[in-house]
């Protein structure tokens, strides 16, 4: 536009192509869809969307706003597909949006991911990235971490809702319209007391079954940590570990009780294996 901001200085270019466009490009596994939105570090544009694969914000790069611009690559898929080569999703997945921002000199991505077992209500999250010196972004993990800048301490109580991984005994799926009423209820979801809101402080994963696990990543462990405790509604327990396959067992705790826990020092992940025969609400767990 001209600075009177009704005169048209030229017409609509395209710099980005959806998948019609996309098919001979370098876009093309991972063609735009919406959700843009631009940053220039250096003498480089960022330009960050959301592809039509709808679980994953991409990156593309060029020398002016208006391109030319060339695919980065993917800076997060809310279920970690593609990060270091995973195809299997640990999350739920539907849409989502976001973009980068600088706070004190450190890059992040902010995006969302769902609750309440659709598509439109969103949980915010944010991931440091790395601007490698030749320009690239790697994909980051998502993690409970947030912008707490490290691992989160070892110790202290934790809500459920900070949990990055979530999944039943079946895995997990990307939301439909089909989805939403879920008449089986086969899947644990997030959710909150109430109506969904911006100012609640209750979130937690309801509908735990057995088999169903999720996990927090990461926690900085000193080695002096003994005992674990749990809160929720239900009957049965959670085994305890550092590894998705459950063989680096820490503890074993029944809900609303508590265990024994043993764990070296060091930065580890840590799963929670529900175990029972009728469905839980995990609520929050505190390491003492």
């Amino acid at each position: 536009l001209e600075p009177d901001m009704l005169t048209i200085r030229q017409k609509p270019r395209l710099v980005a192509p959806g998948p019609v466009y996309a098919k001979y490009t370098d876009f093309h596994e991972h063609p735009f869809y919406e959700a843009s939105s631009m940053r220039k570090i250096g003498d480089t544009y960022y330009f960050v969307y959301s592809s039509t694969l709808s679980h994953e914000l991409c990156y593309a790069t060029g020398k002016s706003p208006l391109g030319p611009f060339a695919f980065g690559g993917t800076l997060v898929s809310i279920g970690d597909v593609g990060y270091k080569g995973n195809i299997v999703p640990t999350n739920y997945m539907g849409n989502t949006h976001g973009g980068m921002v600088e706070i004190k000199g450190q890059w992040y991505i902010f995006y969302h991911r769902q609750t309440n077992k659709q598509k439109c209500a969103r949980q915010g999250c944010a991931e440091p990235i790395t601007i490698l010196p030749d320009g690239s972004i790697p994909q980051v993990e998502v993690t409970s971490c947030g912008l707490n800048g490290g691992p989160l301490v070892g110790k202290g109580r934790y809500e459920a809702r900070v949990a990055c991984n979530l999944s039943s005994a079946k895995g997990t799926f990307a939301y439909r319209k089909s989805h939403e009423k879920d008449k089986k209820q086969e899947h644990p979801f997030f959710t909150q007391s109430g109506e969904d809101r911006n100012d609640n402080s209750d979130q937690y994963i309801a509908n735990l079954k057995g088999g169903s696990w999720c996990a927090f990543k990461y926690f900085a462990f000193d080695g002096t940590e003994k005992q674990i405790s749990v809160s929720g509604r239900g009957n049965g327990s959670f085994l305890v570990s550092t590894d998705k396959e459950g063989k680096a067992l820490v503890a074993s705790v029944p809900m609303n009780s508590s265990a024994p826990f043993r764990i070296a020092a060091g930065v580890y992940a840590m799963y929670f294996h529900y175990q029972g025969s009728d469905a839980a609400d995990f609520i929050s767990f505190e390491i003492r």
